[in-house]
């Protein structure tokens, strides 16, 4: 979850604020890629019958966020105005919402 966690919070340092420019999107795009691969090879190490179906999902969601992550850095499409960079980064980080529900699974089998 670390991982995703930073992931996420380097792909949205790309938005620009009233503060801050954003930082340049291939920057981002590069990290976020790298931080998703390191999440993807701690995978196996919480693979456990109990949560099964949401590993699956967020197995799923790492591969879907990495494809279209590797494919706008490749295309590199120009990205005008900043709705269409957030609904970007929007659809990059979407997929990652699996591991809030696996967060959630494992606090429940805690108790």
């Amino acid at each position: 979850m670390e991982d995703v966690d930073r992931a996420h919070a380097v792909l949205t340092e790309a938005a620009p604020s009233t503060r801050f420019a954003g930082r340049p999107l291939p920057d981002a795009l590069l990290e976020f890629e790298e931080l998703l691969r390191s999440a993807q090879a701690g995978m196996e190490g919480w693979r456990v019958p109990e949560a099964q179906k949401e590993w699956e999902r967020c197995a799923e969601g790492l591969a879907f966020s990495l494809q279209l992550a590797e494919r706008l850095r490749l295309e590199a499409p120009a990205i005008a105005g900043f709705e269409t960079l957030i609904g970007t980064i929007d659809s990059l980080i979407a997929p990652l919402d699996a591991f809030v529900a696996a967060e959630e699974r494992f606090r429940s089998l805690r108790r």
